[in-house]
């Protein structure tokens, strides 16, 4: 199957960056792992376009 690219705009970069900030002054270690599951998921959507909404 043919892989797309994702492309975040800045605005998104920055929406991820506040998101970061905030749950980093809770629980930094959570903050992490969501990071990683956006990064699979952003993944997924190149392999299968049609799995987001």
């Amino acid at each position: 199957m043919a892989e797309h690219e994702v492309v975040l705009l800045p605005a998104a970069f920055s929406d991820l960056d506040e998101i970061f900030d905030y749950i980093t002054a809770e629980n930094p270690q959570a903050a992490a792992g969501i990071l990683e599951d956006i990064a699979r998921s952003l993944e997924r959507l190149g392999t299968h376009p049609r799995s987001g909404p």
